[in-house]
Formats: structure tokens, C-alpha cells, sequence
């Protein structure tokens, strides 16, 4: 996991390299669980499609900028996609990356409230203390960036390790 998610925030070309090829061998935590527990399966799928918006998303913010509306169709099939995960979910805690990455490219308000309750819900079943200070970074982010464009300034971003 840390092997797929941090690199985006390290290191520009580095980032872009790894989540620019295929994800499954970074994924092998999380597809394992279709083997083990057959009955997650579909949750497998979904968790896995949502991870991939979120590179999807990621990718076009660190390489195209400006242009929002691909970036606005990704974050919403994200928080489609994700809508019936709750609190009680097996493995939503998988999700603090996409929620993060789609909420700090969000632009309208009712999508980073969305992502924003999406990471407090995470944070209240596991008190990971890495989602208070993911959830402070998107407000950051928001303030300095409302128009988009964040992952472009990076290297301007307090480090988060949002997973």
C-alpha cells in the first residue's frame, strides 16, 4: 500500500511512472481478499475500480492542470461509486487515498463535503490520526487551490500521508 500511494506526494516523475503503469501488482493486499473471503468480492471490485479513479484523477491534476471537466466526471463516478460504503463496510478503511485524492481535486462544495465526511467516517471507526491531518490538508488545499490545479504545487503542501 505505502508502495503505491506515497510516491505520488515524494516525487513528481517517480509518482507519474508508478501509477502511469499497472496497479495490480501493488494491489495484491487488497485482491488477496477475493481468494480468502469470496463473499467480499464485489467489494474487492469496487474498492479496486475506486483506486483507480483516484489515480485516474491524480494523473490529470499533476498533468493536464486546467482542464476540469475530465477531472469533475472522475470525481463523480468516484463518489457513485462509493456511495453505499458506510462505517460498517468490511475494508472502507481502504478508501482514505481516493477520498483524498478526489476531495482535494474537488471544486464544488457538495463533493468536498462529500469526501471530507467520506475520511471523517474512516477516522471514526479507526482513529488513524494520518486521516485528521489528511481531512487539514484538503482544507489547505481548498484555500489555497479553489479553482483546482493542487497537485501542480505539491512541493507549496504540508506532507500528508493520506492512506
Amino acid at each position: 500500500m505505502f508502495q503505491l500511494f506515497t510516491p505520488a506526494f515524494i516525487e513528481f516523475q517517480a509518482g507519474i511512472n508508478l501509477l502511469d503503469g499497472n496497479l495490480e501488482i501493488y494491489l495484491d493486499w487488497l485482491l488477496s481478499h477475493q481468494i480468502s473471503q469470496p463473499g467480499l468480492s464485489d467489494l474487492v471490485v469496487t474498492y479496486k475500480s475506486a483506486i483507480e479513479l483516484a489515480r485516474d484523477i491524480y494523473l490529470m491534476e499533476r498533468t493536464q492542470g486546467s482542464e476540469r471537466e475530465p477531472v469533475q466526471a472522475k470525481i463523480s463516478c468516484l463518489g457513485e461509486l462509493t456511495a453505499s460504503i458506510g462505517a460498517q463496510t468490511p475494508g472502507m478503511h481502504c478508501l482514505v487515498w481516493p477520498y483524498f485524492i478526489a476531495g482535494a481535486s474537488s471544486i464544488l462544495p457538495e463533493d468536498r463535503q462529500y469526501f471530507e465526511a467520506k475520511l471523517d467516517q474512516i477516522h471514526q471507526q479507526t482513529r488513524m490520526r494520518n486521516i485528521v491531518v489528511a481531512m487539514e490538508s484538503l482544507r489547505d488545499i481548498w484555500r489555497q487551490h479553489p479553482t483546482g490545479g493542487w497537485a501542480l504545487h505539491l512541493d507549496r503542501l504540508r506532507p500528508v500521508l493520506a492512506i
